[in-house]
């Protein structure tokens, strides 16, 4: 069963701009229309990132790391290319708790601190013992200290998909449920939400400040109910439609028919636009054919369209997805040519994260040797590949330049 992490922004108080008009006024609830509009003054609720490795901030990059045995949150300068601890006290050794960088986990970012939420090591639980609970921590961004919040249920490792400036929001069991950030309350907003329901989450996007959450119902699943999740929690049906699977955002739903051509549904309003007919295949005899849909996700302005390969043909035999990306803006599709080769297959580079300062991707992989330990106990050693990752603009990654500017995963001394 899909569980998902929700968070939603503040809905916007018409309170002052009823005292301006008129003092004895009646206020009004935002209309659709108008959730639609995202107000920056407002926290607004974020999807969880399709890739959990990286979490962008003010000319950082956040991302887990070890010394020895000991969980760390470390972070990336975006200028000097070079890997740190979040820790700034002199001295510190980095290995044991009492650094401000121990714990790790999943990271979430807010204008004034990280917070990590790790889930519970099953290891340590003896038969018997009290139900598992995850851990809540409060960083400083400069390193300088940090300290636990609370326990929390540890169910929210599975069923995190959002957060806003104050909460995380996700499903615990089948239940909806909000997890406060500064006290670690959990809030179930509604039971039941996901029995016979599915959603993704990593198919979710924004409506103005609220949450787009697409859910699929029906036995089979056959229908879609869009609703808007706000920051207080309360959730709200937009409307339904029988539609394939595709990708939100910004109020938007992309999804594609059974020939390969791509459409865009305004959800607030319900017109339904073609945006793309070009991810067809033509055979040498000029038929042309469309293999099946693949994965969709938006990139940097881009609606990125993945593409089953037709195996009969011989030039992608080596090649079973072809990645292609198309402006939201307008304009014809250009397919990502830049290559991941691994696990004998030629892959299309894909994004695993945006930053101010470019789009982190593997840039190469080299070989390495791994030692294991078999099922009787005895060692034994393995070829494989370890990833080289890299930044790339955006400009570069479209038109398939190859122009990467490798990053330093070593952490440095403090």
């Amino acid at each position: 069963m899909k569980r998902i992490l929700r968070a939603a922004a503040c809905t916007l108080c018409a309170g002052v701009l009823c005292a301006v008009l008129a003092a004895c006024a009646p206020c009004a609830e935002p209309s659709l229309q108008e959730k639609g509009r995202p107000d920056a003054a407002v926290s607004s609720v974020r999807p969880y990132p399709r890739t959990t490795e990286y979490v962008p901030g003010d000319n950082v990059v956040y991302f887990n790391g070890t010394s020895g045995s000991t969980p760390l949150v470390c972070y990336l300068d975006l200028e000097s290319l070079q890997a740190h601890v979040l820790c700034s006290v002199e001295g510190c050794t980095h290995s044991t708790q009492a650094c401000p960088a121990y714990g790790g986990g999943h990271l979430f970012l807010t204008p004034d601190a990280l917070y990590s939420y790790r889930s519970c090591d099953a290891s340590y639980l003896e038969l018997g013992s009290a139900p598992a609970l995850g851990t809540l921590r409060v960083h400083a961004l400069d390193g300088s200290e940090s300290h636990e919040v609370a326990k929390v249920d540890d169910g929210w490792t599975l069923g995190m998909f959002a957060q806003s400036d104050t909460a995380i929001y996700g499903t615990l069991g089948s239940d909806l449920a909000m997890l406060e950030l500064a006290t670690g309350h959990e809030t179930i907003l509604q039971r039941n939400f996901t029995q016979n329901n599915y959603f993704d989450n990593y198919h979710l996007a924004q409506i103005g400040n609220d949450l787009l959450l697409p859910v699929w119902v029906g036995n089979p699943l056959e229908k879609i109910v869009f609703y808007s999740l706000s920051a207080s929690g309360e959730l709200t049906e937009i409307r339904r439609a029988e539609l394939n699977t595709g990708v939100p955002y910004e109020g938007k739903y992309y999804y594609a028919d059974k020939q390969g051509r791509i459409y865009v549904l305004d959800v607030l309003t319900g017109e339904s636009t073609l945006f793309c007919d070009e991810l067809q295949y033509t055979h040498p005899d000029g038929t042309v054919r469309f293999s099946g849909q693949g994965a969709m996700y938006v990139v940097s302005g881009h609606l990125m369209a993945e593409r089953t390969t037709p195996q009969e043909m011989p030039e992608y035999a080596s090649k079973p997805i072809r990645l292609f990306a198309i402006p939201l803006e307008g304009g014809p599709a250009s397919e990502i040519l830049l290559s991941d080769f691994y696990h004998t297959y030629d892959n299309p580079l894909k994004v695993r994260a945006e930053t101010p300062a470019g789009l982190i991707v593997v840039g190469d992989r080299g070989s390495t040797t791994y030692v294991d330990t078999g099922k009787d106990g005895s060692l034994y050693s393995g070829e494989g590949s370890e990833e080289r990752m890299a930044l790339i603009s955006p400009e570069d990654y479209f038109a398939s330049n190859p122009n990467f500017q490798f990053l330093d995963f070593t952490l440095q001394p403090s």
